[in-house]
């Protein structure tokens, strides 16, 4: 995030800290530590937009007091570690109007989608091995991780040579010429371009769009 603000000529405006170790010991909660976070921004000014890093319970508890104290008509990001629908259902559990809006970059395609042949394969797994567990970003993701380690071994095995090491790891996470099958191309864990390694992760992401009451994909 930082990174991205330098190469646009952009400072933040104000950063706060949420207090989660005091949450987590049921010193206080999380409305009470997210009042206190904007109530810091608050102080230096009226931002118009505000970027969450934190997961579900807790950025809805920030977009919340934020909508509390600003009003509505900010725009409203967050990091893809909170659960899209999860983030969903706290903002409605927490009274968040359901015309705020929080964007959220995804590092894998919707779990919902049907054009990649990974993400069939997911739905399949699901199905056989916790066909009462909610399809989701979290899952998939685990999913696409564990499918490309497995990806990993079969080119030390047949490419490399085995035994799999850091160098016929590494080897294998930018060998183009092999990729994973039924994963979107062009695609990688660490750039998803087939003549960059860069190391600083995908050029581009999906985007969901979640309010109280939706998540929007795209």
């Amino acid at each position: 995030m930082w990174r991205y603000l330098a190469y646009e000529n952009l400072q933040p405006f104000a950063e706060s800290m949420f207090n989660l170790s005091a949450v987590q010991t049921l010193a206080t909660t999380n409305a009470a530590e997210a009042a206190k976070a904007i109530a810091q921004i608050a102080s230096v000014g009226t931002p118009s937009s505000i970027f969450v890093v934190l997961i579900d319970e807790q950025a809805a508890a920030v977009i919340k007091a934020a909508v509390d104290e600003f009003g509505l008509g900010m725009v409203f990001g967050a990091l893809s570690g909170s659960d899209a629908d999860s983030l969903a259902v706290k903002m409605s559990e927490m009274g968040v109007p359901d015309s705020v809006s929080c964007l959220m970059g995804q590092v894998v395609p919707s779990p919902s989608s049907s054009d990649w042949a990974v993400v069939d394969d997911y739905h399949r797994a699901m199905a056989r091995f916790s066909p009462d567990f909610n399809l989701s970003y979290y899952s998939l993701e685990g999913y696409m991780q564990g499918r490309f380690v497995v990806h990993l071994c079969d080119l030390a095995l047949t490419v490399y040579g085995w035994p799999l090491t850091r160098d016929t790891f590494w080897a294998g996470v930018f060998d183009t010429a092999h990729p994973p099958a039924g994963f979107p191309t062009p695609w990688g864990p660490i750039c998803n371009t087939t003549t960059c390694s860069c190391n600083t992760g995908l050029h581009s992401v999906s985007v969901s769009a979640v309010n109280s009451d939706s998540v929007n994909n795209w």
